[in-house]
């Protein structure tokens, strides 16, 4: 009734494949190599790493709980809802400050944010303590998520928003590989401190901060022109 109906195309399971496979690999390409895209393959590179430590900090939250601070089952959920609820109320609060200032400044004060959930980590000794951890855990995962949507908006040209969202979306999964392994080879290593494991994680958010000062791009967004 709202959707527009779809649209059939005469052509085989095995030429979708193909035509699909081709589309993807010239859309790589392209990103890879054309010089008007390299604001795009840098900002990529930046959010695989910012990424992949948001996404590492999330996954390890409730482990770190429970093994370093002793929280029961019931405490962990309620964690993990404090976390969605202040993620809500952040991506609502940096709105404006997105619109004005620029994705790319809004990203730069949330990865600042997010080396510090990192450090604060490190120095939790009871529970209440890592309660406001995540209350800026959450801010700062609501914050980001929009921001980096909205400066990949910004680059990517008129009437190609799926085909570009689709790798920015392959590279959000990809961020989920590289953090795990350092938290788990470093909490290993250390005979189990996961303190120390989760500060490394900081390392990811400085990277990416370091990266994204290279992109000439994410400016105010009432003002950019998509390319």
């Amino acid at each position: 009734m709202i959707l527009p109906a779809d649209v059939g195309h005469d052509m085989t399971f095995g030429e979708a494949i193909s035509h699909g496979g081709r589309e993807t690999l010239a859309t790589l390409r392209e990103i890879v190599i054309r010089p008007e895209r390299l604001a795009m393959r840098r900002f990529l590179l930046a959010y695989l790493l910012f990424e992949d430590g948001v996404n590492t900090v999330i996954a390890f939250a409730g482990v770190f709980a429970a093994k370093t601070l002793g929280f029961a089952m019931t405490e962990i959920i309620a964690l993990f809802i404090v976390i969605q609820l202040t993620a809500l109320a952040g991506s609502a609060a940096w709105a404006g400050p997105t619109d004005r200032r620029g994705p790319k400044f809004v990203i730069g004060v949330m990865l600042i944010q997010w080396t510090a959930v990192t450090v604060a980590a490190y120095f939790v000794e009871v529970s209440w303590h890592f309660w406001i951890v995540a209350v800026l855990a959450g801010t700062g995962l609501g914050a980001i998520q929009a921001a980096s949507r909205t400066f990949m908006a910004t680059l990517i040209p008129e009437g190609r928003e799926a085909e570009f969202f689709g790798f920015y979306a392959l590279v959000g999964k990809s961020g989920a590989i590289l953090g795990p392994f350092v938290f788990g080879v470093t909490s290993a290593l250390l005979g189990g401190n996961q303190r120390i494991a989760i500060v490394t994680v900081g390392l990811f958010f400085v990277a990416g901060l370091v990266l994204l000062q290279r992109v000439p791009a994410g400016g105010p967004t009432t003002a950019s022109d998509k390319p």
